[in-house]
């Protein structure tokens, strides 16, 4: 097998409120976290890669539909949170058609919606929140790559993983290299400073993503049970697992950068890079439904 065309990944939290137009200041209390993604900008402007491939839970989210993003230009600002901060980068409109071929392949229903699909389900095509707050970061050093954005889709955890099989497929038959970012905040629900209210799940969840990423533990991350991830009001887990998917067959590296919440929702910051194969795909996904 030769070398992994998913160069890198990175799991990184979508909080507006770290960006400093809508901050106004506050955003101070996650300096941990603003300076692990201004870091993670530093890493993606020395990898340079071709394609950032972004997975977002606030994409338009369907029960059995991948969407896509499609426009020659993929554009979005944080707006309704009071700031003209916003980032615009070129689809990769190759990479996104290999994407749907593949996804195809696999039996993960998805894909691009036309505009009058898109008018009736009142979407506006312009990037999410999800999107817009990591490319901020992620695009503040090296800004020529192309750009691909997706939902994860409510499928089942196998379909979720196969996603990200497709992404690494897809990135092979377009000799891409490429860099997938999986848009996540964890539990919305870790301490009293969150405006959604504290449960013992919350942090129990962090720590066991978190300790699980710091071990380089890709299994134990693939089970962490479902219950567990439903209490603790997560939204990073499955884009977590098209990211584990999009490596798959790889040995993987794991850095955690960073782990707090300060407004009582956990940010959690990790790289991963992508070693030498595997004899055969781990395919993990035990638990995970």
């Amino acid at each position: 097998m030769a070398e992994c065309a998913v160069r890198a990944g990175y799991l990184l939290p979508h909080p507006p409120i770290i960006v400093p137009g809508v901050g106004q200041g506050r955003e101070a209390a996650a300096r941990k976290t603003i300076e692990a993604m201004q870091g993670v900008g530093k890493e993606l402007d020395t990898l340079r890669p071709d394609t950032v491939a972004l997975v977002s839970p606030h994409a338009p989210m369907f029960s059995d539909y991948v969407f896509i993003y499609d426009a020659p230009t993929l554009a979005g600002d944080l707006g309704q949170f009071g700031s003209d901060a916003g980032v615009s980068f070129a689809q990769d409109g190759a990479l996104t058609d290999a994407l749907e071929r593949e996804m195809r392949k696999a039996g993960v229903p998805g894909g691009r919606l036309d505009k009058a699909a898109l008018r009736r389900m009142g979407i506006s095509g312009a990037l999410d929140h999800g999107a817009v707050v990591p490319l901020y970061f992620a695009g503040s050093f090296y800004k020529d790559f192309r750009l691909v954005v997706l939902s994860c889709s409510a499928l089942d955890m196998q379909a979720v993983y196969s996603l990200g099989q497709a992404i690494q497929r897809a990135a092979e038959a377009e000799g891409r290299s490429v860099a997938v970012i999986a848009s996540g905040d964890l539990s919305h629900k870790v301490n009293d400073e969150s405006p959604y209210g504290a449960v013992p799940e919350g942090k129990r969840f962090d720590a066991e993503l978190m300790d699980a990423l710091k071990a380089g533990d890709i299994p134990r991350v693939l089970s962490i049970d479902h219950a567990l991830r439903e209490a603790a009001a997560e939204c990073g887990y499955r884009p977590v697992v098209v990211l584990c998917g999009a490596l798959d067959g790889y040995r993987a590296d794991v850095r955690v950068l960073s782990y707090e919440a300060p407004f009582g929702i956990g940010y959690g910051i990790a790289a991963f890079t992508p070693r030498e194969p595997y004899g055969e795909p781990c395919g993990a996904l035990k638990a995970a439904r």
